[in-house]
C-alpha cells in the first residue's frame, strides 16, 4: 500500500495585479479596482471570512499531512499584514508569502512543490470558502488512481446575518474552484477550473458537504445566499 500523499492547499488573499482580469473586481478601472480591493469595508469582511471559514476548516482537518500556502498582496496595508500573520500563526502547517503578482505566486508555489520529493495532491481554495474536515483524509482514496484531477461536487452555501454565520442550501457544483485538486501537478497550471474536464482525466466525487462557499457583498462571483431546506 502506498504511503499517504502530501497535500498542498493554495489560497490567494487580496493580490493586486491589474494585468490579470480573472475576477469582476479586476476588470474595473485600475484605480477603482485598487481602492475597492484594499478598502476597510472589504478587508474587514475578507478577514472575517478567511479566519472563521477558511482557516477554521483547515485547522479542523483530520489528516494533518498537508501544507497550507497563503499568498497575499504585498500592497496590503501594514496593519492588515500584522493581522493576517496573527491569523496564519494558528496553523503550524501554514506558510504565508507576500507577492506582487499572480505570476510571482505561481512561480513560488510551483518551486515549493517541485522540491517535495514524494507524490502529492494540490488543491485550490478561495479566501472565503472552506473545506470538509475530512478533505485531506478522503483525498487519500485516490492515491492509486491514474486520474489528473479530483473534483468534489457536493457542498453547501454559507451566509452571514447580524454578524453570525449560517449554513444555507446544499449545492451540487462539480468543477467548482473550492477544493479542486490535481495529482502530482500544480493546480493553477491546469487553467480555468471549469475547463479542466476538457483537457484532463477527472474524477467526480459525490461525497456530501465537502466544501463550503460563502455568499456576500464581496464574493467575487456575486453568489447569492439561499436558505437551506428542512
Amino acid at each position: 500500500m502506498k504511503e499517504d500523499f502530501h497535500t498542498f492547499i493554495v489560497t490567494r488573499f487580496s493580490i493586486f495585479d491589474p494585468r490579470v482580469k480573472s475576477t469582476r473586481l479586476s476588470r474595473l478601472p485600475v484605480d477603482e479596482y485598487k481602492n475597492i480591493l484594499f478598502s476597510d469595508d472589504r478587508l474587514s469582511a475578507k478577514f472575517e471570512t478567511f479566519e472563521k471559514i477558511t482557516v477554521l476548516s483547515i485547522l479542523a482537518q483530520t489528516n494533518p499531512n498537508f501544507t497550507f500556502l497563503i499568498y497575499a498582496g504585498v500592497a496590503l496595508p501594514d496593519r492588515r499584514k500584522q493581522l493576517l500573520e496573527n491569523i496564519v500563526e494558528q496553523c503550524t502547517q501554514a506558510k504565508l508569502k507576500y507577492v506582487e503578482s499572480f505570476r510571482q505566486m505561481r512561480c513560488d508555489y510551483t518551486q515549493k512543490i517541485s522540491t517535495y520529493a514524494g507524490p502529492y495532491f494540490c488543491a485550490r481554495l478561495d479566501d472565503d470558502d472552506g473545506l470538509s474536515p475530512y478533505f485531506v483524509e478522503l483525498l487519500q482514496l485516490y492515491k492509486n488512481t491514474n486520474a489528473d484531477v479530483i473534483t468534489f461536487s457536493q457542498g453547501q452555501l454559507i451566509g452571514i446575518e447580524n454578524g453570525k454565520f449560517k449554513h444555507g442550501k446544499q449545492i451540487s457544483k462539480p468543477f467548482t474552484s473550492a477544493g479542486l485538486t490535481s495529482i502530482n501537478k500544480p493546480i493553477y497550471s491546469l487553467g480555468h477550473h471549469r475547463r479542466v474536464k476538457n483537457k484532463f482525466n477527472c474524477i467526480i466525487d459525490d461525497t456530501p458537504e465537502m466544501f463550503f462557499q460563502f455568499c456576500g457583498k464581496y464574493c467575487d462571483t456575486n453568489r447569492e445566499f439561499v436558505e437551506g431546506y428542512e
